[in-house]
């Protein structure tokens, strides 16, 4: 009697590329119809740099483009340390609590809920430059539309100390739909730097957790080490290291992570 061969199973991360796709669809239509905003979707491979800038701070070279941290309230320090010679301008977001403002009004402002994304805040849209720079912008605005209209290109995605409860923006940056965004706006070598807030996804329907939850530093994989790396949507992260916390009150560390074309078994 003749064995039946074993059908043959599609690899499962492009199973959940096209589950994340779906997904993003579904977003970016919700958003578009409630704010007028369209996401950003993910390219097959990642935008190149006109030209590279050394990055000393981190013994690095990184695409010259553009730094964005959202839902950063007063937090900039550790980013213009580490990125001010090597970035062309830094993006930073927060409708509550903008840097470089003073004022710390909450007025006006209307959270809505989008699927995959969670919470997006509308209200009044207005930035500032920083008194120090004028390539340091600061956004009363919503981070996720801060990201989609005012940011055109990444070379740095900078994203610490957030959270989904109270105090924090409940946006799922680093969960599949808002990671596929990123990712398209991330030009190729650039860094993601983050404590793995707001980080991670388990696919039930798979049974298996996302490449990228190696960014979260938390189990099933273990906290990340120089040299941890991974393949997915045709780009290899690597991580270079661990920055220490220069505020005290932080317990938890951040990784540089760079994100290139050049994928590798």
């Amino acid at each position: 009697m003749e064995m039946e061969e074993e059908e043959e199973k599609e690899p499962p991360e492009p199973l959940l590329f096209t589950q994340v796709e779906e997904w993003a669809e579904e977003a970016s239509g919700s958003l578009a119809k409630l704010t007028g905003a369209i996401l950003p979707r993910i390219t097959t491979s990642p935008l190149r740099a006109e030209r590279m800038a050394q990055c000393h701070p981190l013994g690095i070279d990184i695409p010259l483009g553009n730094l964005f941290y959202p839902c950063c309230g007063s937090d900039t320090s550790n980013a213009l340390e580490l990125f001010h010679e090597c970035v062309t301008a830094f993006y930073f977001a927060d409708p509550f609590h903008p840097p470089f403002w003073g004022s710390r009004r909450r007025d006006n402002y209307h959270p809505i809920s989008i699927p995959h994304i969670e919470s997006v805040v509308t209200g009044p849209n207005e930035h500032r430059q920083s008194k120090d720079s004028p390539t340091r912008y600061s956004f009363r605005k919503d981070g996720l539309l801060t990201f989609i209209d005012d940011v055109r290109d990444l070379s740095v995605f900078y994203y610490r100390g957030d959270s989904y409860g109270e105090g924090g923006s409940n946006q799922r940056w680093l969960e599949p739909v808002l990671f596929h965004a990123v990712l398209g706006k991330l030009l190729d070598g650039g860094l993601i730097v983050t404590d793995g807030s707001n980080c991670g996804y388990w696919n039930e329907y798979l049974d298996r957790y996302a490449p990228w939850n190696m960014l979260c530093g938390e189990k099933p994989f273990s906290i990340p080490i120089e040299g941890t790396s991974f393949n997915y949507a045709n780009r290899h992260f690597v991580c270079l290291r661990k920055v220490d916390s220069d505020d005290p009150n932080r317990s938890r560390s951040i990784w540089v992570w760079r994100v290139s074309s050049e994928c590798q078994i």
